[in-house]
């Protein structure tokens, strides 16, 4: 191995077999190492503990502990999360932040703090690697707050790949209706004619017909998958529907897994040979992308379904399955699954590109959020976390820390159906930082719900631009955000998510949304020269909210439980 000092007490090692450089430059060191074919990229990292109290990194979800080095272990690839690693302080400030630019193929990493040495060490380890490949990692080894070293190390990640992420159309940082949590695979041409013209009514612009329009999409089966045309009893004219929602104001994405293939399927005898994985329970197995039958496959059917349909895009989902042949022989004429998947999914990207005059909307889900594959989809969404507003929150809000050069999609939004406009408005306020995509049975919602969701659904394009695209700053990161701003061009989104002081004088604005996104009825505020310009209920009823007339340093204001008031400076 090759020891390299980062700086005191913080020591990288790199296997040897291949040469490698180190630069430095802003506070932040990059080794460049080159890895012969057929070897592994290895690498160890010791690092001081400090007062860290948490291990971050993009698909962590709920696990926020600081776990041992004996039993901290993920993986990464181009369809699971990233190699990117924080540890992180109670403050939300980041200690040292370490990324690697080995995004497309399989990458496992190791570690924790040793209960030996009262330090951090991680291991990072690819697999051979079939050709001979150049890898850079980045290391900030000096404190900063999170979202700015994230934003540092990702940034000269995505510089040494070279990734161009895909355009970004207007209608995917628009408000959605999903199909999913509403109907599940039950979904059918006449409730979704409906649901296009009262999503667009209470201010959505995309609807996303989920899992449920193909053939053979029943009980959660996917026998049909494969051939990927309309279940004609649910959606007698696919196109017609689509344009139908067109008319309505809202554009259509179509749900699709293209490497399932369904039992029942006619492309089954055709491609079954390139698909030895079983989906055990689901009627279905998993194409391999290391093929190039298959890659050809799956471009020539996503051009197909948006092309016959109409649709604005796709929403592209079960692609982390076909990880299951990596580490296997490749009977095609790519070894490895990352790389073929990364061939296969820029094959998708301009099939669709051609049809749609290079303005796809191209949505991927948790786990598949890397950096490298936002050259191929434009929306990220948090992973599956069904009414769970906790989750949905740090899952967002982990994604908005990391995501460059696409927009964050929160999990499509539920609630109880006897719910009053509190449950409504916990869930939006807790993903306000994302994308809403709203998953509930229009009709059936009552008038103080509907009342909340055209409410919130306002609020939010009102303020999407800091929300989606502001400078991020957080606290309390190991208790899933405490709270959370986004300030973009003098105005500001903050988030109270336990009551804790929001710092408004630390914000570059003149106008500030202040969300209670917590059952308490109190904020906090420190701050001074700002007063209250309007406030809201979660409902969307005007609030009468007063500032205490000599507002200077830390104020509490009474604000009730999921509302909303606006700030102005002077």
């Amino acid at each position: 191995m090759s020891n390299l000092t980062i700086a005191p007490d913080f020591r990288l090692s790199i296997a040897d077999g291949g040469a490698w450089q180190e630069s430095r430059a802003e506070n932040a060191v990059e080794v460049v190492v080159d890895v012969p074919a057929g070897t592994r990229f290895e690498a160890s990292l010791v690092a001081p503990l400090g007062m860290g109290v948490g291990l971050w990194h993009p698909d962590m979800r709920g696990h926020r502990t600081l776990p041992p080095d004996w039993g901290g272990r993920f993986v990464t690839s181009l369809v699971r999360s990233a190699p990117v690693i924080a540890l992180y302080d109670a403050i939300g400030q980041a200690l040292w932040t370490i990324g690697c630019s080995h995004l497309v193929g399989e990458l496992e990493v190791r570690g924790g703090v040793s209960e030996e040495q009262k330090d951090v060490r991680l291991s990072l380890t690819s697999l051979p690697l079939a050709e001979a490949t150049t890898i850079t990692l980045v290391v900030h080894p000096e404190a900063a707050a999170l979202p700015e070293a994230v934003e540092q190390v990702i940034t000269r990640l995505a510089a040494s790949t070279g990734v161009e992420p895909l355009p970004l159309p207007e209608a995917a940082s628009e408000p959605v209706f999903s199909t999913w949590y509403t109907y599940t695979q039950d979904v059918k041409d006449e409730l979704v004619r409906q649901d296009a013209r009262l999503s667009a009514e209470l201010g959505c612009r995309s609807l996303f017909i989920d899992d449920g329009w193909q053939t053979g999409a029943h009980g959660r089966g996917y026998g049909g998958t494969g051939d990927w045309v309309p279940d004609t009893d649910k959606f007698p004219d696919l196109k017609a529907t689509i344009a139908a929602a067109r008319e309505a104001g809202v554009a259509t994405v179509l749900w699709i897994a293209p490497l399932l293939l369904g039992h029942f399927s006619h492309a089954h005898e055709r491609m079954r040979p390139y698909a030895p994985s079983e989906l055990t329970g689901l009627n279905a197995q998993v194409l391999d992308p290391r093929h190039a039958e298959v890659r050809e496959f799956v471009a020539d059917t996503c051009r197909r379904v948006v092309a016959d349909h109409g649709a604005a895009g796709l929403k592209i989902d079960f692609l982390n399955n076909a990880m299951a042949y990596q580490g296997t022989e490749s009977a095609g004429d790519i070894a490895d699954v990352g790389v073929a998947m990364q061939a296969m999914l820029a094959q998708v990207r301009q099939a669709l590109s051609e049809v749609l005059d290079d303005e796809p909307i191209i949505e991927f889900r948790q786990p598949y959020v890397s950096p490298a594959i936002t050259a191929d989809g434009n929306c990220l969404r948090v992973g599956d976390c069904p009414a769970d507003a906790w989750v949905n929150r740090v899952a967002s809000i982990d994604l908005r820390l990391f995501v460059r050069g696409a927009v964050v999609h929160s999990d499509p939004l539920m609630w109880a159906p006897e719910a009053g406009a509190d449950a409504v408005a916990q869930q939006f306020l807790s993903t306000f930082f994302s994308v809403p995509q709203v998953s509930m049975p229009l009709p059936t919602l009552s008038d103080e719900q509907r009342a909340s969701v055209t409410h919130h659904v306002g609020l939010w394009r009102a303020w999407r631009q800091p929300a989606l695209f502001g400078d991020m700053k957080v606290a309390g990161v190991e208790m899933g955000y405490t709270t959370a701003s986004a300030t973009l061009d003098r105005r500001a989104v903050v988030a109270a998510f336990r009551p804790e002081p929001l710092l408004l004088d630390d914000l570059a604005a003149d106008e500030v949304l202040v969300l209670n996104a917590q059952p308490g009825d109190r904020v906090l505020l420190r701050g001074s020269g700002w007063s209250v310009d309007r406030a809201h209920t979660p409902d969307g009823s005007p609030l009468d909210v007063e500032l205490p007339g000599d507002a200077t340093g830390l104020v509490e204001v009474a604000l009730p439980a999921w509302s909303t008031m606006v700030l102005r400076r002077g």
